[in-house]
């Protein structure tokens, strides 16, 4: 029914009736108010509920060892700034961040909650547990940690001792070519997912008898790394910055050959044979 046809006998009943007659404005207005309140509201306003999902329920990783983390927001809430942090720093890192994803680096083993949400509310989080790395039992040479930590003076580093072993893998008698038993060992840093040679021992040149190694025959020893801050005189060795000492290394030691007569291009064993297990390098 159209309001003119609804309006039109109660307006006309009203006139007719003199004596209790309204004004015809009154009645208008009221009988409209009344329809308004009867009307359809229409739709509830939209609420954008700020749920997230996080790519990752929990997470195991390696001592430095990096992985990203993302959160993926309703189509409705895109452009929300996102806050990310770590329940334990000495744990884990945030290395980069964007509004949706985080870069996050394991530190050292333990564990950890990487939380996400607003300034004020926490949206969701990650379980992250940290373990050690894992040892390399195949390689000849063995360290008698997985991880060491250098502590720093005034212009480098105080020295760290590793202690280690080599056992013979080879059916052949080997022959360590030394000056006064004189580790020849450098240090190697991976990178990329090679090795690149960041530090080598300062020795005496002399020349000894060398020493036969049987197979399966072993030789223990200990290896002290020490160095200066870049630019910080002229004393070798020069030790890597600050910021770059966390990391995973190996040792490799030189001087080994299949001759007692001296080690030559030919003769020198192979890389695999003279490195160590990987382990990592830290600061304190």
């Amino acid at each position: 029914m159209s309001a003119r046809a609804f309006l039109y006998p109660i307006i006309g009943g009203v006139c007719r009736q003199r004596r209790r007659a309204f004004p015809l404005t009154l009645i208008v207005v009221a009988t409209v108010t009344a329809l308004a309140a009867c009307a359809d509201p229409g739709p509830p306003e939209f609420k954008c509920e700020l749920e997230i999902a996080l790519t990752h329920a929990t997470l195991e990783l390696v001592a430095d060892s990096s992985v990203p983390v993302a959160a993926m927001l309703p189509a409705c809430a895109t452009g929300t700034r996102l806050r990310w942090s770590v329940t334990d720093s000495s744990v884990l890192a945030i290395v980069a961040t964007n509004d949706t994803a985080v870069l996050v680096r394991a530190l050292d083993p333990g564990v950890s909650e990487i939380m996400v949400g607003t300034a004020d509310t926490v949206l969701g989080s990650v379980t992250a547990v940290v373990r050690e790395l894992p040892r390399d039992l195949q390689a000849p040479l063995q360290t008698d940690r997985l991880a060491y930590e250098f502590s720093a003076g005034a212009d480098g580093f105080h020295a760290v001792r590793i202690a280690l072993e080599w056992q013979n893998p080879l059916p052949d008698t080997v022959w360590w070519q030394q000056c006064l038993k004189e580790l020849d060992v450098r240090v190697e840093r991976n990178e990329g997912g090679g090795w690149i040679s960041v530090w080598f021992p300062v020795l005496r040149l002399c020349s000894s008898p060398p020493i036969a190694i049987p197979p399966d025959g072993t030789h223990g020893d200990s290896l002290v790394v020490w160095g200066r801050f870049p630019g910080t005189g002229n004393a070798p060795p020069q030790l890597w910055e600050r910021d770059r000492i966390r990391g995973r290394y190996r040792l490799v030691w030189n001087g080994l050959s299949l001759h007692p007569d001296g080690v030559t291009a030919t003769d020198t064993l192979d890389t695999a044979y003279r490195a160590s297990n990987m382990f990592r390098l830290g600061l304190q």
